[in-house]
């Protein structure tokens, strides 16, 4: 436990400070010892196949296999155990490295790339471990398994003495994903075309985990083709119905690990009983980069009436898609309707998930704003009847 220090007492007149640089030394990894003895607590996993590696690109990344798990094993609460891999399933990892030696020149630029590449390392730790944290990732969920953050250490030459030097690459290790994002399926005439039936499928879990992640109070801003993954394969095993997967997690914003976000608090979407419905957070103009898939895109009749009329037919069938009973159901509080169900001790009853509206945050900050007024009010008549005594 540590004595907490007013900042008045750090930041006071005479005050001597140690100044320590803050900058990252070029070649390492923040928050990691070098001189540390890792027998114990490190893996080996061997490369099988090359996925990514090469210039210009801010992550190398390639498929592996575990050939052995640590011997101690880190908390597990913020990752998955690498002893619980099974052999079948030893094979389906995949690295993903954040080399700055492959990154595009940085002169001229804010930052230097070592630095860029711990930025990136640490966002995309940070948004895998906070899933796991909440046991929201592996199968069926849209976040690969999660197995950690790690370091190797790559030979770079020797220094003036002729001794040997090494620089040190951040890495995570996931579950291996074998799938088609949706922008190369679209863009490969080899591949196979989907019917819209399962076009539809996909935006539908999509938006639905779009859905859970705002109500964890994460953003993903990296929502598009080029990122959603679709596949019919878990851990070297068919699935029975298509899973959708979000890889790249570089620019997912997880609120409360922001800046900004870490004094706020969670955001007031983490209030709600259910996720919000995806109806009210994700209407069709928000899904311009996946026109053509689903949602259809617009058409362009030279009569400007027919044009206004078709963009309204267009859009009616998109939101009533959202609503239908196979997708997101009607916009109503789910919590209403499962407290009864609870209750009664019955199960939930429809194919859509629960789901929660903008009027239970309305209804929630009115009650809020009550109970303060009748504090307020309780505060005020104590005060007059002490005054009176």
């Amino acid at each position: 436990m540590t004595n907490w220090i007013p900042p008045q007492c750090v930041h006071e007149s005479g005050k001597e400070l140690d100044l320590f640089p803050s900058d990252l030394p070029a070649g390492h990894i923040r928050a990691f010892d070098t001189e540390v003895d890792y027998t114990d607590t490190q893996a080996k996993v061997r490369i099988e196949q090359v996925i990514r590696v090469e210039h210009g690109k801010w992550s190398q990344i390639a498929r592996c296999k575990l050939v052995k798990p640590p011997i101690d094993e880190r908390d597990t609460s913020f990752y998955s155990p690498l002893a619980e891999v099974t052999e079948a399933a030893a094979d389906w990892l995949v690295i993903k490295a954040y080399d700055y030696a492959y990154y595009p020149g940085s002169f001229g630029a804010p930052w230097e790339n070592n630095e860029e590449a711990d930025g990136r390392f640490s966002r995309e730790h940070s948004a895998y471990e906070y899933y796991q944290s909440n046991h929201r990732n592996g199968y069926p969920e849209s976040m690969p398994r999660f197995y950690g953050g790690w370091v190797i250490n790559l030979d770079a030459g020797k220094d003036e003495q002729g001794q040997p030097k090494f620089r040190y690459v951040g890495l995570i290790l996931i579950e291996y994903i074998e799938g088609d994002s949706i922008e190369s399926i679209n863009g490969d005439l080899t591949k196979i075309k989907f019917d819209l039936k399962t076009r539809q499928l996909v935006i539908k879990k999509m938006l639905h985990a779009i859905a859970i992640g705002l109500h964890m109070g994460v953003n993903h801003r990296g929502c598009d083709p080029w990122n959603v993954f679709i596949t019919m394969q878990t851990n070297n095993k068919d699935l029975q119905e298509i899973r959708v997967v979000f890889l790249d997690h570089a620019d997912t914003e997880v609120f409360e690990l922001t800046r900004y976000g870490a004094g706020l608090g969670p955001p007031i979407l983490t209030r709600l009983p259910f996720p919000p419905h995806p109806y009210q957070r994700c209407p069709i103009e928000a899904l311009e980069s996946f026109y053509g898939w689903w949602p259809l895109p617009p058409s362009y009749p030279a009569d400007e009436e027919e044009e206004r009329k078709a963009e309204k037919l267009r859009l009616k069938e998109f939101d009533e898609w959202l609503l239908s009973p196979n997708v997101f159901g009607p916009l109503e509080e789910a919590k209403d309707e499962w407290d009864q169900l609870k209750a009664e001790g019955k199960p939930w009853p429809h194919p859509y998930a629960k789901y929660s509206i903008t009027d239970t945050l309305h209804k929630m900050q009115e009650e809020k704003r009550a109970r303060a007024r009748e504090k307020k009010e309780e505060s005020q008549e104590g005060e007059e009847g002490g005054s009176k005594e």
